[in-house]
């Protein structure tokens, strides 16, 4: 691991030296002989505040701005956390927590909606009130493996593994680095969609839209992100030494800023900036500027303004807790806008080239978590429904899989067919238009299912009929309840009926009931 240096860190060396490079602001370098000079690290910069010795008094440093309002900022703690009332919350230092637009509850990695991960749970105050942590150091955990990566659990909620996600649709999510068997640090990484999991090769599917660039892989460990920085200094009032002149009264420093959590912000002075509070940012080796998800230059962000001190000041934070926004839906991922600079979105991008970038997660109207994820490019664009390439590798069992699809003008029920991507007139098959089981052994169906159409979700009903021998419809029941699934747009849900007594030479239907109008729907259905 990395030296970490901490504000107030002493130095002690000839005047000949060089002064240390890598530390942060606070910092003190003494020198051991004539003049015997005293320097403070300030905004990146040694500056001599006076001397040291037996008779001068040596300059107390320069007085320098008393910086501006807000507390004294924060302890310097190496994690980034949110204090969380929630009345019987039911947690447990280490749980994986995600917000549902209401309340925290665990998160699992099965579908995307419950793998939206904000943090960790780090300190149970007590039955009403925990801590949440969304970067950093986490420590009392258990059975850990120093060195080992540890992702999103697939079956239990709140929990974390060592073993990736593989199953189609489920989430690959890495959530932080063992350090020791209690110790971890916490990284809130993008998690990525498994669009080919276990089985046979499977069907192409039909033409359309190709999907998003696939996984890139993770962005690795992002190391340290830094430490809240210290709250100005006041200065120093000289040291011992000759009796001298006295200087000029010492650099206080910006005191820092409000706030209840230990989020990470800094400071910036650039002339007429004309930024707002809540602006994504990104830096062009001159200036920040408002970030823009059309290319990856113009995507590189930095931050969101956090405070507008006045024209020519303000403060950016790079990871934590934001409040003061407007109009956010809580609960919903925001994604760095497509087209206005500098703004966030619900919706993700699609153009090819551009860049998908989620940035914050809504807690509230006006409040969020701001979380710097990996960008991904689109490398292919949308023309059609996904068609998915099939599944790799060799099954334990017989798998049945097949492409299912509709275009929705109405919110009527309908079936999916085996013959084509089903029409709008498609209220229920004919009677030899049934997916037809040809192995044995199989008791699972599960239903993969996207829609786009509808910005919102699109609340949509999964029921399962089946009739023996590939008879008609007519003859068909029901083989399982229905099931009910929020479908975001232009995202995957996942219905699965387990437990089912399924025969060769099953006819099997699946009806459809969607909440809106408007969607058009893609997937893939497997019985295995």
């Amino acid at each position: 691991m990395a030296v970490q240096h901490y504000a107030g860190d002493t130095f002690v060396g000839l005047s000949s030296d060089v002064k240390p490079l890598n530390v942060i602001d606070g910092a003190r370098f003494y020198e051991s002989d004539s003049p015997y000079l005293v320097w403070l690290k300030v905004s990146g910069v040694w500056v001599n505040i006076g001397t040291s010795g037996s008779s001068q008094s040596g300059y107390s440093g320069y007085s320098g701005t008393s910086g501006y309002s807000g507390t004294s900022g924060y302890s310097g703690l190496s994690t980034t956390f949110i204090e969380v009332h929630q009345v019987s919350h039911g947690f447990v230092v280490g749980d994986i927590v995600r917000f549902n637009g209401t309340n925290y509850v665990k998160a699992l990695a099965d579908t995307p909606e419950h793998a939206e991960v904000v943090g960790i749970v780090c300190i149970i105050i007590d039955s009403d009130n925990f801590n949440l942590l969304t970067e950093g150091e986490i420590e009392g955990l258990s059975g850990l493996i120093p060195g080992y990566t540890y992702f999103l659990d697939l079956y239990v909620p709140g929990a974390y593994t060592t073993t990736d996600v593989s199953q189609y649709g489920a989430v690959s999510k890495p959530l932080m680095d063992a350090i020791t068997a209690t110790k971890a640090y916490f990284h809130n990484w993008r998690g990525v969609i498994v669009e080919n999991g276990m089985g046979e090769s499977g069907y192409s599917g039909y033409s359309g839209v190709s999907g998003y660039s696939g996984t890139s892989g993770f962005s690795g460990t992002s190391g340290y992100s830094g430490y809240s920085g210290t709250s100005g200094f006041s200065g120093t009032s000289g040291y011992s030494g000759y009796s001298g002149t006295s200087g000029v009264s010492g650099y206080s420093g910006y005191s820092g800023f409000s706030g209840s959590s230990s989020n990470q912000t800094i400071l910036v002075n650039q002339p007429s900036h004309g930024l707002s509070l809540g602006e994504i940012i990104r830096f062009n080796g001159t200036d920040y500027l408002p970030a823009l998800a059309d290319t990856p230059e113009n995507a590189e962000v930095v931050g969101i303004v956090y405070q507008v001190i006045d024209s020519n000041n303000f403060v950016y934070l790079t990871e934590g807790e934001i409040i003061g926004l407007s109009g956010l839906v809580p609960g919903a991922v925001y994604y760095l806008d497509l087209y206005t600079p500098g703004t966030y979105s619900t919706t993700d991008v699609s153009q090819l080239g551009a860049v998908s970038k989620p940035v914050l997660v809504a807690v509230s109207n006006t409040e969020a978590f701001f979380h710097n994820w990996r960008g991904i490019i689109v490398e292919n664009s949308y023309s059609g429904y996904s068609g998915y390439s099939g599944f790799s590798g060799t099954p334990s069992v017989s798998t049945v899989k097949a492409v299912i699809g509709a275009n929705r003008l109405d919110s009527a029920a309908f079936y999916f067919n085996s013959f084509i991507i089903s029409a709008d007139s498609s209220s229920s098959p004919v009677s030899d238009a049934a997916f037809i089981v040809t192995a044995s052994s199989l008791n699972k169906i599960s239903v993969y299912l996207r829609q786009s159409g509808v910005g919102g979700g699109n609340n949509t009903s999964i029921q399962i009929f089946r009739s023996a021998n590939g008879s008609a419809f007519s003859g068909a029941t029901a083989l399982t309840g229905t099931t009910t699934e929020s479908v975001a747009q232009d995202t995957i849900s996942v219905y699965t009926f387990s437990g089912l007594t399924i025969n060769p030479y099953d006819a099997i239907f699946i009806k459809c009931t969607p909440t809106s109008s408007g969607s058009d729907y893609s997937g893939i259905m497997t019985i295995e």
